[in-house]
């Protein structure tokens, strides 16, 4: 059946309804469902919900189509039409038909700024493939058919199809600027509430304060992007997890990069240290800033090469040191690592020296795509500072994939051309 395109409702009116029914679904999220989830996990779920997948159009695989038709028409001065009347005449129809995705609604929303002259097509609605199909066409009686006029006509159409499409696409992405602010507005209102419910002021932080002269840290969150489901409506209480803050992520981070500074610029004094070793310098430095309250010592040994901060005696964070050794190794540095967070949403370094490869610069590729190769436990990247050798990862835990782990990861060089063969 052919319409009449982009005629029907305003797309303001439903980009503002579809706020309201985010803010309200925010609202309507019971407490537990709140404090199961990270702020970026609902922020995922509930921008992905509400959104609009704009249409595009694939003009390369658009086929056109010209044919003999029949056609009606009311031309009393060159037909002996009686008044009022009309007359079936031999014609040409020039026909365009191009895919297209996004929301198939779409076609029947105005958009801020149209043209009046309403283009007309026919929509076959997405296929399972998420493929739709546009046609327009343009005809004529055959004794008037013009092959220029008719594909003029034709382009005519597609362009003001095409025009109404980019000013939908210019709303949607406002609306997408303003529902991301609504959203994490709503969630941290909506947190807070749940967070005084539950008494969650004194339960959520893990007890890691720092030494005197240093900033004051507080409360933990992780990043994600991608559409997930929200955990699921449940009557069991919310029992709070332990998990270091941002702030104070940040500051453990700050404190192994300066330290591994300090082993690149005197290289040959650390080359000779060992995983072990070079754990040991990092370890010291961290206990320098942070002190716990129960034991004076936040950062702990745990096997041979690990860092640990822990509760109930599970891993809230940990850092493990690795001496590059390739690929594999680095991938099986990872699972470990991986394998002993068991929190909810940890955060996690991990902390590697290159002591015998000469071409520094191949590992800056390396060891990242090793990480993102690394098992499907890998989601995305995450946003960090532009250091170079620092790169930060979120992961899936690989025993719960409801557990998501923060990984970052330093490429420290401590080669030195008198300590051995090049072994890249």
């Amino acid at each position: 059946m052919i319409i009449s395109l982009f005629a029907k409702g305003s797309i303001l009116d439903l980009l503002e309804y579809r706020k309201r029914q985010a803010m309200e679904a925010i609202r309507a999220m019971s407490a537990n469902q709140v404090m199961e989830a990270s702020d970026e996990r609902l922020q995922e779920h509930f921008l992905g919900k509400f959104d609009l997948d704009p249409l595009t159009l694939y003009l390369d695989k658009s086929e056109k189509k010209f044919e003999e038709v029949s056609i009606e028409t009311r031309d009393s001065f060159t037909y002996d039409i009686p008044r009022g009347g009309s007359l079936t005449i031999p014609g040409v129809k020039l026909t365009l038909r191009i895919p297209f995705s996004g929301d198939a609604n779409l076609w029947e929303i105005t958009p801020s700024m149209y043209s009046l002259n309403h283009p007309r097509g026919q929509i076959v609605p997405l296929g399972r493939d998420g493929i739709g199909y546009l046609t327009i066409s343009v005809s004529s009686s055959q004794h008037q058919a013009d092959a220029g006029r008719l594909e003029n006509d034709l382009n005519s159409q597609l362009i003001n199809v095409q025009s109404m499409i980019g000013n939908q696409i210019s709303n949607i992405q406002q609306f997408r600027t303003e529902l991301s602010r609504l959203v994490a507005d709503a969630i941290r209102e909506r947190r807070s509430r749940a967070e005084l419910m539950f008494g969650l002021a004194q339960k959520l932080n893990l007890p890691l304060n720092q030494k005197d002269g240093t900033p004051v840290v507080s409360p933990i969150k992780v990043e994600r992007r991608l559409i997930v489901p929200l955990p699921p409506s449940t009557s069991t209480q919310f029992k709070a997890q332990p998990g270091i803050t941002d702030e104070s992520y940040e500051l453990i981070l700050n404190a192994i990069r300066s330290q591994g500074r300090t082993f690149e610029r005197a290289p040959g004094t650390f080359q000779k240290f060992d995983e072990e070793e070079l754990r040991d310098v990092i370890l010291a430095n961290l206990n320098t800033h942070f002190v716990d309250r129960a034991t004076g010592e936040t950062f702990c040994r745990r096997g041979k090469t690990d860092i640990h901060i822990t509760e109930e005696d599970r891993a809230a964070f940990i850092g493990e040191c690795k001496v590059w050794s390739g690929e594999k190794e680095l991938q099986r540095g990872l699972q470990q690592l991986l394998s002993y967070l068991t929190w909810r949403h940890c955060k996690s370094a991990l902390i590697v020296f290159n002591k015998d490869r000469a071409k520094f610069i191949e590992l800056l590729e390396k060891a990242p795509a090793a990480l993102r190769n690394a098992d499907k436990l890998f989601l995305q990247d995450l946003v960090s500072n532009s250091d170079k050798g620092e790169w930060r990862m979120l992961f899936r835990s690989p025993e719960d994939d409801g557990h998501e782990v923060t990984v970052h990861l330093f490429l420290f060089n401590l080669y030195v051309e008198s300590s051995g063969s090049d072994k890249s």
